[in-house]
């Protein structure tokens, strides 16, 4: 029997594109949204996958296995009914940065982090590795040429993940942390630390000091 996961806020590009992925490892994937338009709901649709809008709490079957919530909105928005539905259910509930540490990272887990050339430097590294036949699986922000998806999972252990500093708040009460430190890096390329994302960093010590966090680790 397939495994079956419901994505609020499939529409978005990191959503359809775990929706592609789930299906992909042989998921049976539902999903809604609100303000549906193309270019995504026509690549959806041509993945068979149906929108549900607007958002409802049934629209969660109750026999799912899994829930993924995309979209920092969504996580704390507290009037979201399908949020509540999910945890009603009592399935794990999980934000963008856990479904890939649970579907993308491996043991081999080479992250990109920094103000510039993650996508660039992520792309070569997927590109390089590749041509090596290690077949990675791997989550890169940007539109890579002759590879059709940005997000893959494969039974390798080798991955590589563009990793964003911005933090994601949690699905549970703990503290927000940066998408990084999901992904359990082997190997860090750290292109730059200038500081950026202020109304997350208030000084420029708190946003280099978060990066020294993720290499001590």
């Amino acid at each position: 029997m397939k495994q079956k996961a419901h994505i609020i806020g499939i529409c978005g590009k990191a959503s359809s594109a775990i929706a592609t992925m789930l299906q992909q490892k042989g998921w049976e994937v539902t999903g809604s949204d609100q303000g549906v338009y193309p270019p995504v709901s026509d690549y959806l649709h041509d993945q068979g996958i149906d929108i549900l809008s607007p958002y409802k709490a049934n629209n969660v079957p109750k026999d799912i296995d899994m829930a993924v919530v995309a979209g920092n909105a969504l996580i704390i928005d507290p009037d979201n009914p399908e949020v509540a539905r999910a945890k009603e259910l009592n399935v794990p509930v999980l934000n963008y940065p856990q479904v890939l540490h649970k579907f993308v990272v491996k043991d081999n887990s080479i992250v990109l982090v920094g103000n510039y050339g993650k996508g660039t430097v992520s792309g070569a590294i997927v590109h390089v590795l590749k041509e090596l036949k290690l077949n990675p699986s791997y989550m890169v922000g940007g539109q890579m040429i002759d590879h059709d998806e940005s997000l893959a999972s494969t039974e390798s252990d080798w991955s590589v993940l563009e990793g964003d500093e911005y933090p994601v708040p949690p699905i549970d009460d703990s503290k927000p942390k940066s998408k990084f430190f999901f992904y359990d890096p082997k190997y860090v390329i750290l292109t730059s630390a200038e500081w950026d994302h202020y109304d997350k960093f208030e000084s420029e010590e708190a946003y280099v000091h978060n990066y020294i966090d993720l290499v001590q680790t």
